[in-house]
């Protein structure tokens, strides 16, 4: 109620919030179709935020039994993901890790700090 209610309505009419709704679909069309190609496959989500391309996916997650590391340096962000992943039921496959992604320039490092990726 109020002007709040008229912000919210003007802002996500905006074309960047249309941007971001169709950046999360695509995402989830692309993961999914990725995660069902593979047999216990290993996703990690580099800079995951909350997760939301996960959230529409979680059936095909929970399915394809996969793996997946969520990388956030930001607190707030994971402990969010956290509430949404286990809403979702993917909790139980997923670790999330404080990480600072902008140190992920090594690849012996990386592959020693999280392992061999099927889809990043």
């Amino acid at each position: 109620e109020g002007i709040g209610h008229y912000l919210d309505l003007y802002m996500l009419s905006l074309p960047l919030a249309a941007g971001v709704r169709n950046r999360i679909k695509m995402l989830e069309r692309m993961l999914g179709d990725e995660i069902q190609k593979k047999q216990l496959p290993f996703v990690m989500n580099i800079g995951c935020g909350s997760c939301r391309e996960l959230m529409g996916i979680s059936p095909e997650v929970i399915d394809s039994e996969a793996r997946i590391i969520c990388i956030d340096n930001d607190n707030d962000a994971l402990a969010y993901a956290q509430d949404r992943l286990d809403y979702a039921g993917i909790l139980p496959q997923t670790v999330l890790r404080k990480y600072n992604v902008l140190r992920m320039f090594d690849d012996e490092t990386n592959m020693v700090e999280f392992g061999k990726q099927d889809i990043i």
